[in-house]
């Protein structure tokens, strides 16, 4: 689900060139993932809708990343809001009775308050309740967080040379 978020975050600074930030803070517990700038349509909430679709430069293309990593982040009940400029909207599960009390990815879609100045233009993830211990282990994952890695560069591009990092490809 972070994979997903992260790599939304990406495309649309590929596409735009608007400022794309990761920050961890540490004594809120949240990490949070954004685009200034940036607009996102509640369309993105439906699976299958896409605006990547053919564009090589763009890592998804399927439009089930989105929806897929909030019903991931909602089974595992990590609490996650998506801030636009004009809406929020956060991911439950519920158990729904006309389908047999199965447990389905809810969300939760709310207008920003009227009047409230909203201190941020653009698309903001925040995901709360992150340890330090998560932030170690998605700054490893995601190789543009932590540029400590000891690499050789060559003109295919770069070697990491960290035992971490041993028999590991990155695209």
């Amino acid at each position: 689900a972070l994979s997903e978020v992260m790599q939304n975050g990406i495309d649309e600074h590929r596409k735009t060139s608007y400022p794309f930030k990761v920050v961890h803070n540490p004594s809120k517990k949240t990490l949070s993932i954004s685009n200034e700038f940036a607009v996102l349509k509640r369309d993105a909430l439906i699976t299958g809708f896409t605006t990547k679709k053919g564009d090589d430069s763009m890592i998804g293309e399927f439009g089930v990343g989105l929806p897929g990593a909030l019903s991931t982040f909602a089974r595992l009940d990590v609490k996650v809001g998506i801030y636009t400029n004009e809406e929020i909207w956060k991911p439950s599960v519920i158990r729904e009775e006309s389908f047999n009390y199965a447990e389905l990815t809810k969300i939760n879609v709310r207008n920003r308050r009227e009047g409230r100045k909203v201190k941020f233009k653009g698309v903001e993830v925040i995901i709360y309740d992150v340890t330090e211990e998560m932030w170690e282990k998605s700054k490893k994952r995601f190789l543009f967080l932590d540029a400590t890695y000891p690499k050789i560069s060559t003109s295919f591009g770069e070697i990491l040379t960290h035992p971490d990092q041993v028999g590991r490809i990155y695209g």
